[in-house]
C-alpha cells in the first residue's frame, strides 16, 4: 500500500510458484490496487535477481511499471539457474532426498546439480570426488554451451563455500569465459538451509530458451 501509493507502479518479483506460496499471496494482495504487477520468476536465488537487476536498471532509465513487467515475464525462460552440492544431508532433513539417496551419495561420492527448468528444481548431472574438482567440472560443463550465453551479467552464488575455491571459479568465469560482469553473491537463508554449505551455482541468461537439464 506504501509503495502503490508512493511511486507510479510497482513490480514485485516472486520466487517460483513451485516452490513457495509467495506468488500466489501476492497476487491476491494485488488485487486491491491498480498499479502493482506480480510476477512469477519461475527461478530463485540470482536467478530471480537476474530478472529484478533488469527490471532496477529500466526502472532507472524511465521505463513504466508495464513496460518492466513485459520486458521481465519475456525473460523469464531465458534464465539458467543450478547449482552443485556438497552434501545432501539439509536436502534429507527438508524432506527433499531419501535415506536411500542420502546414503548411496555418501558411499559413492556424489555431488550432485540441480538445476530449474520452467519453475521446478530437477536433478541435473552428478559428479564424483572432491568439491572443488566436482565445482570446476560443474562450471565446465556449464560453459561447455558459451555460444548460446550472453556474456553481460553471470551471478556467482555460494553458501558459505570456500573463498578460495570462489576466487578461483571467478576469475576463470572472467579470464577465460570472458563474462563482462561476474556478481559474487551469498545464498539466503532459505537456500542455504536446503542446500547447506559448500554449494555453488553459476547463473546466467541464455539466448535461447531453457527447455530441459543439460545431459
Amino acid at each position: 500500500k506504501k509503495y502503490s501509493a508512493e511511486y507510479d507502479g510497482v513490480v514485485h518479483i516472486n520466487i517460483s510458484s513451485d516452490f513457495s506460496s509467495c506468488y500466489q499471496n501476492a497476487l491476491q494482495a494485488a488485487q486491491n490496487f491498480d498499479n502493482v504487477y506480480v510476477i512469477d520468476s519461475k527461478n530463485l536465488s540470482t536467478g530471480s535477481g537476474h530478472l529484478v537487476y533488469t527490471a532496477a536498471s529500466m526502472a532507472k532509465e524511465g521505463y513504466s511499471a508495464d513496460e518492466i513487467r513485459t520486458a521481465v515475464e519475456n525473460m523469464i525462460p531465458f534464465v539458467d539457474a543450478s547449482f552443485v552440492l556438497d552434501t545432501l544431508d539439509y536436502l534429507y532433513k527438508g524432506g527433499r532426498c531419501s535415506g536411500l539417496e542420502l546414503l548411496g551419495a555418501k558411499v559413492l561420492k556424489i555431488k550432485p546439480s540441480i538445476e530449474v527448468v520452467k519453475g521446478s528444481m530437477k536433478v541435473g548431472k552428478k559428479y564424483r570426488g572432491g568439491l572443488e574438482q566436482c565445482i570446476f567440472r560443474y562450471v565446465s560443463d556449464r560453459m561447455s554451451d558459451i555460444d548460446n550465453i550472453d556474456k553481460s551479467r553471470i551471478f556467482l552464488t555460494h553458501c558459505n563455500c570456500s573463498q578460495e575455491i570462489v576466487a578461483k571459479v571467478g576469475s576463470s568465469l572472467k579470464k577465460d569465459f570472458n563474462f563482462d560482469n561476474v556478481i559474487v553473491t551469498e545464498a539466503g537463508c532459505t537456500i542455504s538451509s536446503h542446500c547447506g554449505p559448500g554449494c555453488l551455482g553459476v547463473l546466467y541468461i541464455r539466448k535461447n530458451e531453457k527447455t530441459s537439464i543439460q545431459v
